[in-house]
């Protein structure tokens, strides 16, 4: 939560003495009104994924800006490789034939869906991208970053508890939520407290920052954004 944010907040309700009882999502769309042009846009990839082999796909390191609308953020590397990882969740129900698009590079036509991996032809001249699929991806490669995403949820699962309910009843035993996943490489010059949205994912700020072992993965808390079921 930002202090412009908070500031801004508190002045839209203006002066009353009168208490409300009011959703965080107002108070969380706010902050995301706040943090997202300057938040620089990365992507992760849950270890639970599926590798998609492009046939003519390249290999290369090119540089591109870290927000879209938003120069003065500086720079990034994006590594291109024959070899992607994509989530498992997004390749389920992709067929043979289907065009898909992964996103910032470009289509590729699945040639062959076996087993853990996928194969697929880029099409370089099909710009069209209206009604594909959109997969985010991480080039397979030794250096990703791994990492830890937090989710924290309501303490309780009743917006408002009556008189004779008991809290003890409410109480939310899912309340915190972990999941693992490998980033781009990137990130790991990130610094404690900085705040970016992973791609498809939403915001996070970096509570541990990467320390160059596996055993020890980087950790992001995620950042509401006022969306149902981000808070």
């Amino acid at each position: 939560m930002t202090i412009q944010a908070l500031r801004a907040f508190i002045l839209s309700q203006g002066a009353s003495k009168n208490t409300n009882l009011m959703e965080w999502d107002k108070i969380w769309t706010v902050n995301k009104r706040v943090i997202d042009p300057v938040a620089p846009r990365h992507t992760a990839i849950g270890k639970a994924n599926r590798v998609l082999v492009v046939n003519n796909g390249v290999d290369e390191v090119r540089t591109v800006q870290k927000h879209k609308k938003n120069p003065d953020l500086g720079k990034k590397n994006v590594i291109y490789a024959k070899r992607v990882l994509l989530e498992e969740q997004d390749v389920k129900g992709v067929k043979e034939g289907e065009i898909v698009t992964l996103m910032d590079w470009g289509n590729v036509q699945i040639t062959s869906v076996s087993g853990e991996e996928l194969h697929g032809e880029f099409l370089p001249n099909n710009k069209d991208f209206r009604k594909t699929q959109k997969f985010t991806w991480l080039a397979e490669i030794p250096d990703l970053a791994p990492a830890t995403l937090v989710t924290y949820r309501h303490l309780i699962t009743k917006e408002k508890l009556e008189e004779d309910e008991k809290l003890e009843d409410f109480v939310n035993t899912e309340s915190k939520i972990e999941e693992q996943v490998v980033c781009d490489v990137n990130v790991k010059l990130l610094q404690e407290g900085e705040v970016i949205q992973f791609e498809r994912r939403g915001y996070y700020i970096l509570d541990a920052v990467f320390r160059g072992m596996s055993d020890r993965p980087m950790v992001f808390i995620q950042v509401p954004d006022g969306r149902e079921g981000s808070t």
